[in-house]
């Protein structure tokens, strides 16, 4: 028996999952088939999420077969597609969730894609649905139906840049996440570096905001870790966590960047301590952190004209690297890795009542470090 073309010649009743379609004149091929309701028979060609793995910066070649994983976030790739829309007259379903999780459509009662010697070229038919019709418009700057197909490494698109390695790259940070965007989990790609997972603060002061440290009072988190440790960082980005010095480094030195330390107190009041500039120096020059002005409500306790209690202009210590100005080890004292003085009045990476200066001495209960490019 030979294998369907399609979704559509699934056998009917048969279970949403993954089969296998041989498409006319193609070898088979994996595919997750959407076949719950009336409406029924659907391929599936694309699916992503907003925190996936997937790195879709990929390309002609990567996109021409397909990649990602047929259960979760994947692309069928423009070849199969092409090759299937081609067998009939097709029709397309965008389905989208916005950020209060509403499901939205967008269909599209034509579909078919252009062969590789076409660039791939879409063709679209007339819109109906939920969803707005974004992908045509009178607008030539913002049209997709009609357009070919283009990748990081071949660009096919009207405009005098290449858009698919423009935009299909990952956000370099929180920042460039888009505004309206859910506070959450993401993957970006700082210059140069490989892709991290981060969380990213969307709702405080106009969002964009990089978490680099969250801790907790009660947190299960050993905070006296290595320096190895705390240079690609520990935790559960979701809950308590160290980004990593490293890491943090890399993300600071792309742009000017400004830092937000936000303090529970023991009565469960939050106040912040904003500094106007924030940079961390390489691991050759010991991740020397510098600050600029404060401003704020939790008191300026990182910068001080007593050298004991200093922490800006101060290199990381851990227990087992001391870069303080102490007699003895800061870090390994204190059980947490931290730019220590001698010692200090700043105490966040610790497990358990944390300390910033005059506000909560040993029994703060939370805290939040938060980077963003500066305002100016």
């Amino acid at each position: 028996m030979a294998w369907p073309r399609d979704c559509s010649e699934v056998p009917a009743d048969s279970p949403s999952g993954v089969y296998i379609i041989q498409p006319t004149g193609l070898h088979p091929i994996m595919v997750y088939c959407e076949l719950g309701g009336a409406d029924r028979g659907w391929t599936v060609i694309q699916r992503n999420r907003q925190d996936t793995d997937i790195t879709w910066a990929e390309s002609w070649s990567t996109y021409k077969h397909g990649f990602g994983n047929v259960h979760t976030e994947f692309w069928l790739g423009t070849e199969y597609i092409h090759q299937i829309t081609r067998q009939k007259i097709y029709q397309v379903r965008f389905v989208i969730w916005d950020a209060a999780n509403n499901m939205k459509f967008a269909d599209y009662n034509l579909f078919s894609l252009d062969d590789e010697s076409q660039g791939y070229r879409l063709r679209l038919g007339a819109h109906s649905g939920t969803a707005e019709d974004a992908m045509d418009s009178d607008n030539p700057r913002k049209v997709h139906n009609n357009m070919k197909f283009s990748t990081k490494d071949r660009d096919q698109d009207t405009y005098r840049g290449n858009c698919a390695s423009r935009y299909g790259a990952w956000p370099k940070d929180c920042s460039e996440i888009p505004r309206g965007s859910h506070s959450g989990v993401y993957i970006i790609q700082p210059k140069g570096l490989h892709h991290l997972v981060v969380y990213c603060e969307m709702n405080v002061t106009h969002g964009g905001w990089t978490v680099i440290q969250r801790n907790q009072r009660d947190t299960p988190v050993t905070w006296a870790e290595s320096w190895s440790t705390y240079k690609f960082g520990f935790g559960n980005v979701r809950t308590e966590y160290w980004l990593g010095t490293e890491y943090i480094h890399q993300i600071a030195k792309q742009k000017v960047y400004q830092v937000r330390f936000v303090i529970q107190d023991s009565a469960d009041t939050f106040s912040f301590a904003d500094y106007n500039l924030f940079s961390v120096e390489d691991e050759s020059q010991g991740y020397r952190l510098r600050l600029g002005s404060y401003n704020g409500t939790a008191g300026d306790a990182m910068t001080s004209d007593n050298p004991n209690n200093m922490h800006d202009n101060m290199k990381f210590s851990t227990k087992d690297r001391d870069q303080d100005t102490y007699s003895k080890n800061c870090a390994y004292s204190y059980e947490g890795g931290w730019w220590y003085s001698s010692c200090y009045s700043v105490r966040l990476n610790f497990k358990g009542g944390m300390t910033w200066g005059n506000l909560c001495k040993g029994n703060c209960k939370s805290s939040l470090i938060l980077i963003k490019p500066a305002s100016y």
